[in-house]
């Protein structure tokens, strides 16, 4: 891959769970004495909610297959509810999943780059993710042309999804899976 690999998950699958969900530690909890009959409400603590995993996942990686994901989860987690929690914040680009583009920039944020507003981000992204769908291979300059946002944009765009070839433009980061 050369010098631009995504080098977000250099950590087993069981590191990287322990570090988006770390073990409860076991420590006394101190109440306060009360009323017996006084219920408390408030959140469970625990683990983040399989929806809130995968999403923070899918953020961090921006591209994965589904077996990856799997792999990343905890054993035994049912493919089904994992795949109604991706299609709310993963896209399918090739077989893999690839994460939305109003994830990365929510409503009301802004490049970091340029000052671009996150809709305009957000219209230009997606249509690199869809030209993604059409080909391997796409060329930067043809983007920005089309897209008319600043360069630094449009190659953060490709940089999340794609692997620079010199002479072939930017491929697709992952071989396309069936």
């Amino acid at each position: 891959m050369g010098g631009s690999e995504n080098t977000e998950l250099v950590k087993t699958p069981k590191e990287y769970l322990a570090m988006l969900m770390p073990p409860i530690a076991e420590e006394k909890i101190v109440r306060p004495v009360g009323p017996s009959n006084v219920l408390v409400h408030g959140p469970a603590p625990g683990p983040l909610p399989l929806g809130d995993q995968v999403k923070t996942l899918v953020k961090n990686v921006k591209v994965m297959p589904f077996a990856n994901l799997m792999g990343l989860l905890t054993p035994g987690t049912d493919s089904t509810a994992v795949l109604r929690c991706i299609q709310q914040v993963a896209l399918l680009v090739q077989g893999n999943w690839v994460v939305k583009s109003d994830v990365l920039y929510p409503k009301n944020s802004c490049s970091p780059h340029s000052g671009v507003p996150a809709e305009v981000l957000c219209r230009g992204r997606d249509f690199v993710m869809w030209r993604f769908t059409q080909e391997r291979s796409v060329m930067r300059k043809e983007i920005t042309a089309i897209i008319k946002l600043p360069p630094e944009d449009v190659k953060d765009f490709l940089e999340h999804m794609a692997v620079h070839r010199i002479n072939r433009g930017w491929e697709f980061l992952l071989p396309s899976d069936g």
